[in-house]
C-alpha cells in the first residue's frame, strides 16, 4: 500500500508541475505578443528625427502626425524616383521598386496602361533617358487622419541616352491617397502605401 500510495503522489506532483510549466509558457506567450502588439502600435505611430539643431545622435521619437507630411513628400519622392526614373539598362529594376509603393492592384493597371501605349519599348527602342520630379510649390496634403490625400503636378524629362540637350520636357497631374503600413527597410522605409492614384496624360511643355 505504501508503494502505491508514493506512486500516485508522484504522478500528482509531475502533473502539477507540467502543468505550471505549461501555465508559465502561455502567460510568457501571451506577455510576448501583447508586447509584440504594443511595439508595432508604437512605431507606428512614431518616428525616428534627427534632434532639433540637427545632430543625428541622439535620435528622438515624435508623435507620427507630427511629421506625416514629411513623410508623405518623401514617399511620393521615392515613388517618382523608382517608377518614373529610368533608362534601358535599369527600367525594370526601378519600376519593381516603385511597385513596392503602391496598391498591387493599382499598380499592375499602371504596368498594363504603360504598355498598351508602347512606352516602356519606346525607352528601350529609342534609349532614351527618362527622369522626374515633383514641382515643390504644387504639392498638397489633404485629411488629419489616414487615408491622406495628395495633390501634386510632376515634370518628366526625355531624352535620348548621352543627348541631354535634346530633352522633352512633360507635365502632368497626381492625385491619390495614403494609408500607413509596416516599415519595410529599403522598400518601403516610410511605411506607406499609394492607393486610389490617378494621373492625368502628358503635356509637352514648350521650352
Amino acid at each position: 500500500m505504501s508503494t502505491e500510495h508514493d506512486i500516485y503522489r508522484s504522478l500528482r506532483l509531475n502533473r502539477i508541475i507540467v502543468l505550471s510549466v505549461i501555465g508559465a509558457a502561455v502567460v510568457v506567450c501571451l506577455g510576448a505578443m501583447y508586447y509584440n502588439y504594443k511595439t508595432n502600435v508604437y512605431n507606428m505611430n512614431h518616428a525616428l528625427v534627427l534632434s532639433a539643431n540637427g545632430e543625428v545622435i541622439p535620435l528622438q521619437f515624435v508623435e507620427r502626425k507630427q511629421v506625416i507630411g514629411i513623410q508623405i513628400r518623401e514617399h511620393l519622392t521615392k515613388w517618382f524616383d523608382t517608377y518614373y526614373t529610368f533608362d534601358q539598362n535599369n527600367m525594370l529594376e526601378q519600376r519593381e521598386k516603385g511597385l513596392w509603393l503602391i496598391a498591387d492592384q493599382e499598380g499592375q493597371a499602371l504596368e498594363r496602361f504603360y504598355e498598351e501605349q508602347g512606352w516602356f519599348n519606346d525607352i528601350i527602342r529609342k534609349s532614351l533617358n527618362q527622369e522626374t520630379s515633383i514641382i515643390e510649390e504644387s504639392f498638397e496634403i489633404g485629411g488629419i487622419r489616414e487615408p491622406y490625400q495628395f495633390r501634386c503636378t510632376v515634370q518628366i524629362r526625355v531624352h535620348p541616352m548621352g543627348r541631354p540637350q535634346l530633352t522633352d520636357t512633360y507635365q502632368m497631374s497626381v492625385t491619390g491617397m495614403i494609408s500607413l503600413v509596416a516599415q519595410d527597410w529599403p522598400i518601403n522605409p516610410q511605411g506607406m502605401i499609394i492607393h486610389n492614384y490617378r494621373e492625368s496624360p502628358w503635356t509637352k511643355i514648350q521650352e
